[in-house]
């Protein structure tokens, strides 16, 4: 008898045990996919930032002064700070 009312307890803990592993793998999920969502709008924040000031972009044909123009904006974006530049 004393057997019988112990295992219920244990097969529930187990239960909770593997429901706990699930929930912490959903919550590793979901904060990997914050995380690489965070990633893309940092992405589209920076591709703005550098072809918003760029006035005589086409996107069907990219002339060279165009590209120049890009290339000066990220080295003013991104690289500003450096010293080595």
């Amino acid at each position: 008898m004393f057997l019988q009312i112990n295992v219920p307890v244990i097969v529930s803990f187990r239960a909770f045990q593997s429901l706990n592993y699930v929930v912490e793998a959903c919550q590793r999920r979901g904060a990997d996919m914050l995380e690489r969502i965070a990633v893309i709008f940092q992405n589209i924040f920076d591709t703005v930032k550098v072809l918003e000031p760029i006035r005589s972009i086409k996107f069907n044909l990219i002339q060279k002064n165009t590209l120049h123009e890009v290339k000066t904006n990220i080295d003013h974006v991104f690289y500003s700070n450096d010293t080595f530049s």
